[in-house]
């Protein structure tokens, strides 16, 4: 039996270093495949530079992949990123179905704004770069320059990170918020163990914030209560969605500004819902105006309100 366990664990550890030579190898063409790119990056401990192009529509992508990403190019990136090509493609024949509505919900989640796009982000899943290929930087020499004037953005990431593992109670509460404040904000979903975390960390809501305030209970509380509002919201449970929020406001100690967004988050899911009476949305609506009148988004909810009243005017008009 410890003869076959020796055998086991031989075996095991030739496939960890065959792994590990697989990833320590030049990388000479681009991985097509993000999963496998995300993976070989995490293995090697190298960042992964994701590089969104749309070779059959998009002049631009087209030359980036034929004139700067050489195989010799790759070669010489590959010793410090991991390199992935994810190809938005308007000829649904050109590949797979599935392959092809992977990569369009990529270029979503990552919020790709034009092509090609490039996207750096660490080993750990830090996104520290986004930012469009413009004309005029599709050389090889530029390409490598708009990877390195990232580097103060990932080092300041990295850096908050680490502050969060050493932390504890407000203090690592702090150095949440301090850390999910620099985050892409299409990225903090991503880092929802962490959002949890922050009201058990700070109790007496007594936490300094990133953006110079006090108390981070709250703010957390909420962003949780969004958190379980997405899950609902897909499901098709709006009217649950809608009252996720206005559970928030008897829990949490809240701000003028939070406890307006909870309200108004709440009557907005209730609306779409078509289950909950107009007059119903607008008392609620009220509600979030008188809680921070003079606040930013008290403007919009009045003028929603009216829209609603005006909408509900003309509806029964024509009933008549």
């Amino acid at each position: 039996m410890k003869k076959q366990l020796r055998i086991a664990a031989l075996i095991a550890s030739f496939f960890a270093l065959l792994i590990a030579a697989s990833c320590s190898k030049p990388q000479t063409a681009l991985i097509n495949d993000f999963d496998q790119a995300q993976e070989v990056s995490n293995k090697s401990g190298k960042d992964l530079v994701i590089i969104f192009t749309g070779s059959d529509w998009n002049e631009s992508s087209k030359t980036l992949l034929a004139s700067v990403f050489t195989e010799d190019y790759i070669k010489k990136l590959s010793k410090k990123y991991v390199l992935c090509n994810i190809d938005i493609l308007q000829d649904a024949n050109a590949a797979d179905e599935a392959v092809l509505q992977k990569n369009y919900t990529l270029a979503s989640e990552y919020a790709v704004q034009a092509m090609p796009w490039f996207i750096l982000q660490t080993p750990q899943g830090e996104l520290y770069g986004s930012t469009a290929g413009a004309e005029e930087s599709l050389t090889q020499e530029s390409v490598i320059s708009l990877f390195e004037s990232f580097a103060d953005r990932r080092k300041q990431l990295v850096t908050l990170k680490k502050k969060i593992a050493s932390a504890k109670g407000t203090e690592k509460a702090s150095a949440i918020d301090a850390f999910l404040s620099a985050v892409e904000s299409n990225r903090r979903e991503q880092y929802e163990d962490l959002i949890r975390q922050v009201p058990d960390l700070d109790p007496e809501n007594s936490a300094p914030a990133a953006d110079g305030t006090t108390g981070l209970r709250g703010k957390y509380m909420l962003q949780s209560a969004y958190l379980d509002a997405i899950g609902k919201y897909q499901n098709g449970a709006l009217v649950e969605a809608g009252n996720t929020f206005f559970a928030v406001l008897d829990t949490a100690p809240l701000t003028g500004a939070q406890k307006q967004e909870a309200l108004y988050m709440g009557a907005y899911m209730h609306a779409m819902s078509g289950e909950t009476e107009e007059t119903t949305v607008i008392e609620w609506l009220e509600k979030a105006v008188e809680a921070d009148p003079d606040g930013e988004g008290a403007v919009q909810i009045r003028a929603t309100i009216d829209q609603i009243r005006a909408n509900a005017a003309a509806a029964s008009v024509l009933e008549e």
